[in-house]
């Protein structure tokens, strides 16, 4: 070794890289195979790693199975991301028995990197084989495979390395993240509550279950896991906040009562979850107190105006509180035209419940101003694929055409015999379920998926072919009745989803003795008032006059094809029919169901059952007119639609 490398050593040992370097500079061009091994280590020491790699490739063209300087370099590669050229380079290093380890060890985060997870979990389990009981790498298998969405194997893999080294509390969290994402919440709560401690559960990761129990409307699941995280985590906002929502969800509102009165004094400070308990006082009737919390919060700063705004323009009619209407629409106009922070759909929430203020307040101009701003953020980021909808509409009708040349199927006889209400959203489908489950004899179950769920899972089954046989529809009648609750001690039950006008032949042959009621209503009208109502990320087609017209042209070429081929099992109800004459209405309605007219079915609005939609508030009231014209003070959308239609 000559004196310079030796002096250079020492400079860099001593922190004195720079001149290390320069020490090294006068060796020369013509550098032997330490000098170069050494410089590659100084320069990736200073940052220069294109040359750091340089050098040491070209100290490896001289000792090419030198193992310290191989295991440098890919290292090297690694740490500064040149994780192609490291994949490269690992091949020979994989290949020394001595190095086999290492390489099989640093390819593996390699890949996992890369995000080519599958690979890398094929180099863990080929370590788990060669390093028996190493937790990390167990711990690290687990993660490969959860990057691959294989859960169920990585939760094998991290109990494996919580076996071997019991203190790994990282796992604890990683189990539960398996079962989240691949969608058992059941088994996500039942490892939750065998947890001896929840300390090792980041908030973040509650909140994410939460939020998956919001999104699958696993409502009764996730507030029961939601509040037992609340008993360790007990000063969450965010955990507060989705466990009220999953509440609203459930209408337990007296159950938000209950819980405001043991919650965190400083949580009941913050706006939001202050507007969500004001919001349950307001829904259980006792609007003064619900409004007088609300009204305490919104003079001191914006946020509590925007998270109790909806509320005041909701209730304020339905209190004796002296509440300005007016001047509570000027602030809040003020306040969104102010602020550029608000999230989208927030803004977009605020502008859909201040039009209908500024409606309610005949201040019609401004009220469409703001209906267009909230359908404008409320739809950004979503698309309407206008030709996939025509695709599903041919789809289906293939579908059917294959069964009229047949006899429809026909299954054992049971009870409660199912009636399908179906339409557009805000065609009357509420009111409908409400007057017929204020019957003794009808149950009404609300929107069920069942229908939805029945139909992927068969479209799973023919995989592109249209051919519907025997086979196939009892697959669908299975799945249907699997997700329908039942009640024996009724006749007849409702499934009032508006959207089973889609799958109205498949619902007809599998449910021989099905009803179908088609809830039909002003077609401008029924447009308006899907226009002027937030889906919350549903019905893409909403939030745009030309889709929105284009979806009801498609639902219009359904139910002519069903009214077609099914003549005798459809019973078309319009609206303004109900509202005009409701005695003839209803009487022809339960003659086509084949039950008798029951005093009640007049006064539906008296039904104490819980209405879960968007017109929850209409169908608590007695039948009025003033929702038949609405659009007489909206010519703009009138214009739009009308251009949109030709």
């Amino acid at each position: 070794m000559s004196q310079l490398l030796i002096t250079a050593k020492a400079l860099f040992n001593s922190g004195r890289s720079e001149e290390a370097l320069s020490n090294l500079s006068d060796l020369g061009a013509e550098l032997d195979f330490d000098t170069l091994a050494f410089r590659s280590q100084i320069l990736a020491h200073l940052g220069k790693y294109d040359l750091a790699v340089m050098d040491a490739r070209r100290a490896l063209s001289v000792h090419p199975a030198d193992k310290k300087l191989i295991e440098f370099l890919v290292k090297l590669l690694f740490q500064t991301g040149r994780y192609e050229e490291c994949l490269d380079t690992l091949q020979s290093m994989i290949k020394k028995p001595e190095l086999k380890i290492d390489g099989l060890m640093i390819r593996a985060k390699t890949y996992s990197a890369l995000k080519k997870f599958e690979l890398a979990a094929v180099d863990y389990e080929k370590l788990s084989k060669l390093l028996v009981g190493n937790a990390p790498v167990y711990y690290n298998y687990g993660s490969a495979l959860f990057g691959a969405k294989n859960y169920k194997a990585a939760v094998r893999a991290y109990k494996k390395a919580r076996a071997i080294k019991a203190d790994l509390v990282a796992t604890d969290q990683a189990i539960l993240l398996c079962h989240i994402h691949s969608g058992d919440t059941p088994a996500a709560e039942q490892y939750l509550r065998q947890l001896p401690s929840l300390q090792n559960i980041s908030e973040d990761a509650l909140c994410l279950l939460s939020k998956k129990c919001l999104q699958t409307s696993a409502y009764v699941e996730g507030a029961a896991i939601t509040k037992f995280a609340l008993t360790e985590k007990i000063s969450s906002f965010k955990l507060t906040v989705l466990y009220l929502s999953l509440l609203k969800r459930l209408y337990a509102d007296q159950e938000i009562i209950k819980f405001a009165k043991s919650c965190a004094p400083a949580l009941l400070e913050t706006p939001r979850i202050t507007a969500s308990i004001a919001e349950a006082y307001c829904r259980v009737g006792n609007y003064r107190h619900g409004l007088s919390l609300a009204l305490k919060k919104v003079p001191h700063c914006t946020e509590s105006l925007f998270c109790c705004f909806p509320l005041l323009a909701t209730y304020a009619n339905k209190s004796d509180l002296n509440i300005d209407l007016e001047l509570l629409a000027d602030e809040m106009i003020d306040a969104l035209s102010a602020d550029d922070t608000l999230a989208q759909d927030a803004k977009g929430e605020l502008a859909l419940s201040l039009s209908k203020l500024l409606d309610n307040l005949q201040r019609y101009d401004e009220s469409y101003y703001f209906l267009e701003l909230g359908n404008k953020c409320l739809g950004k980021g979503l698309s309407y694929n206008a030709l996939g909808m025509e695709r599903y509409y041919e789809t289906t009708v293939a579908y059917n055409m294959s069964r009229y040349s047949k006899k429809p199927m026909h299954f054992l006889k049971e009870r409660p015999n199912i009636i399908f209400v179906v339409g557009m959203p805000r065609s009357g489908t509420s009111l409908v379920e409400q007057i017929l489950d204020s019957h003794s004899m009808v149950i009404g179950h609300g929107e069920l998926p069942a229908a939805n769920v029945a139909r992927r899972e068969i479209e799973k089954k023919l995989n592109g072919k249209e051919q519907i046989s025997d086979e196939v529809l009892k697959i669908f009648r299975k799945v249907y009745v699997r997700e329908l609750p039942v009640d024996k001690s009724t006749l007849y039950c409702v499934d009032k989803m508006p959207m089973n006008f889609w799958h109205v032949g498949l619902l007809a042959e599998s449910f021989p003795n099905a009803k179908f009621i088609h809830c039909r209503r002003s077609e401008i009208e029924t447009c308006f008032s899907i226009y002027r109502q937030s889906f919350i990320g549903q019905h893409n087609y909403s939030y745009s006059v030309p889709d929105l017209r284009h979806y009801y042209s498609q639902y219009l070429r359904m139910m002519a094809y069903w009214d077609q081929v099914l003549p005798e099992r459809i019973y078309s109800l319009e609206y303004e029919n109900l509202v005009s004459d409701i005695e003839l209405e209803l009487a022809n309605l339960f003659d086509f169901i084949g039950l008798d007219v029951e005093p009640g079915c007049f006064k539906f609005h008296e039904n104490s059952r819980r209405v879960k939609t968007a017109s929850k508030h209409q169908v608590n009231q007695s039948l009025y007119k003033g929702s038949m014209r609405v659009t007489s003070n909206y010519p703009e959308f009138v214009r739009l639609f009308k251009q949109a239609k030709s």
